[in-house]
């Protein structure tokens, strides 16, 4: 993984995140994605407004964790990178802020819960039920 900070302006892009089919979708990449957000958002020396990344757009499984996770689509940057091939690709940015993070580290929090999770790990409810649930409650 790697990123690019810009301490002047509290954001920082996360770049090159690369799980293994593995550890896609599972308990450990999602609590690992959480406390990385955590030290970002509520960092003492720094605490980022804004957290950020890119990926391709042919990349739905990217795109999906991403918003999964609670970041917001922001829109395409066409023709932004090349790839191995040498063919020009698009990709979507989206970000979280610092504003939205109480509510997204809520719906995490309760996610990662041992509660939500049965005795073969498998979750009971998904992030997305738990998110609605939370917008729910805080209306």
């Amino acid at each position: 993984m790697g990123y690019r900070a810009h301490p002047p302006s509290r954001t920082i892009m996360l770049d090159d995140l690369v799980f293994s089919p593995l550890l896609q979708r599972t308990y450990a990449s999602t609590e690992a994605h959480y406390l990385l957000l955590c030290h970002l958002f509520e960092a003492q020396k720094i605490a980022y407004c804004r957290v950020w990344c890119k990926s391709n757009t042919l990349n739905v499984k990217s795109r999906k964790h991403t918003e999964r996770m609670g970041y917001k689509y922001e829109g395409t940057l066409r023709k932004d990178n090349v790839t191995r091939w040498g063919t020009s690709r698009d990709s979507d940015c989206l970000s979280m802020l610092d504003e939205e993070w109480p509510l997204n580290k809520r719906v995490l929090q309760t996610w990662l819960l041992a509660t939500n999770f049965d005795a073969d790990g498998r979750q009971i409810r998904s992030l997305q039920e738990v998110r609605d649930q939370q917008a729910s409650s805080s209306l």
